[in-house]
């Protein structure tokens, strides 16, 4: 370990160059929250024990036990020390961070997931993955080290200077700590790196290659923070109504940010254009806007399998039809089983008042809840906007039309 640098004379848990290079990290804006299983636990002691870690640290977990692990992704991973599975973290990490954050904060997740020296030994190799997701990319790390020339503390270690490696490169902080310490060893032994671009999600959206991808002023990402106050709708324009109805509808859950879905497909026409795409998505690209959250899934069953415990601010003449047998092959029993799977993955539903087509003000108490499911659905009280995206459009076509009319 000595060419990491001698101990610190102000600080004997680091080397005099982990605490140059960890000043230089606190110094930058960028935050974060780190998730580390099987090794690396002397990285957050590190990045903690030098003054200003408060302006780098928004939280740090160790997911040990195969249930904390289930627990912050969702599913059990197929392996758990794997590159999948250290990208799954870091996203973990990073939608956790958006959370903990202000709007337009710098933010990334990094994860780290080991295989060490343990009692009995382990038959396989000793090694380490790690990842570095922000709005902008992911930076994917692989380590393999060398079999018993290391103690269990010496080796996380090596995975702990990995971390610090990650964390620095994402915030664009030089750092040759983990360079220093594998030269210093002489085994031989390199960290494999690659970076992955994240700037066309939208794209991977479109193709199916992801299922959820959330665009906002700070940037864009793969996936989406769970436990939102969601206002689905096509936003073909978005206008105040949609606004203020987020708004009412976030006051009664607080503590949940809120936000607006939109479904790049559509149960009859298919899926939108990209063209079409950028330009609703751009609506929601200013400062003070709430993120957009996109999705493949035009089906709140779909909608609920993809984003669990939301709340989805609808109008009563949504609620109507999502309590019809009629949109579920004029089958009851298909009807009650997707309100009963919408259940079971935590989700709800905000009802708003709402003008149906006969010019008729429709509220949850005209909509048919099924017995049992009451607790499904809850008004938005006091609300009344009178404007539809449909009825702008329609005074727009008008107003083209007559400055065609004035110019022919």
């Amino acid at each position: 370990m000595a060419a990491a640098g001698a101990a610190s004379a102000s600080n004997p848990d680091v080397s005099s160059l982990e605490e140059e290079t960890i000043r230089k990290l606190h110094a930058c804006p960028t935050k974060a929250v780190v998730y580390v299983s099987g090794g690396a636990s002397q990285g957050a002691g590190k990045i903690l024990s030098v003054p200003g870690a408060s302006n780098t640290v928004l939280e740090v977990v160790v997911p040990y036990a195969r249930q904390s692990m289930i627990d912050l992704l969702g599913s059990e991973p197929e392996q758990y020390v794997s590159e999948k599975t250290a990208h799954d973290l870091a996203r973990a990490a990073y939608l956790r961070a958006v959370q903990l954050s202000e709007p337009g904060q710098d933010v990334v997740g990094v994860a780290v997931t080991c295989a060490l020296a343990s009692e009995p030994p382990k038959r396989g190799s000793h090694r380490c993955f790690a990842a570095a997701y922000s709005s902008r990319d992911v930076h994917f790390y692989q380590l393999e080290l060398s079999k018993g020339l290391r103690s269990r503390g010496a080796e996380d270690h090596v995975a702990s200077l990995l971390m610090v490696q990650a964390l620095t490169d994402a915030s664009r902080v030089d750092c040759q700590l983990l360079a220093h310490e594998l030269e210093g060893a002489g085994a031989g032994e390199s960290v494999v790196t690659r970076r992955e671009d994240l700037e066309d999600a939208v794209g991977a959206l479109l193709t199916g290659d992801e299922h959820v991808v959330e665009v906002s002023s700070t940037g864009t990402l793969r996936g989406a923070c769970r436990s939102r106050v969601l206002l689905p709708g096509s936003f073909n324009p978005l206008h105040q109504g949609h606004r203020k109805l987020l708004e009412a509808a976030s006051l009664l859950r607080p503590g949940l940010i809120p936000a607006f879905e939109m479904s790049v497909g559509n149960a009859d026409k298919g899926k939108i254009s990209r063209l079409e795409v950028d330009r609703r998505v751009e609506q929601f690209l200013s400062s003070d806007s709430p993120p957009v959250v996109c999705t493949d899934e035009p089906l709140y069953v779909g909608k609920a399998r993809l984003l669990p415990g939301s709340t989805f601010v609808i109008g009563a003449d949504t609620a109507v039809r999502i309590v019809m047998p009629k949109y579920y092959e004029d089958s009851r029993e298909l009807m009650i089983n997707a309100l009963a799977e919408i259940r079971s993955h935590g989700c709800s539903f905000l009802v708003a008042g709402r003008l149906n087509k006969e010019g008729t003000w429709e509220s949850l108490a005209d909509v048919d809840v099924p017995k049992g499911f009451e607790g499904l659905f809850q008004a938005v009280p006091s609300f009344r906007e009178d404007i539809s995206s449909t009825d702008i459009r329609a005074q727009s076509s008008a107003e083209e039309k007559t400055v065609s009319g004035n110019l022919s």
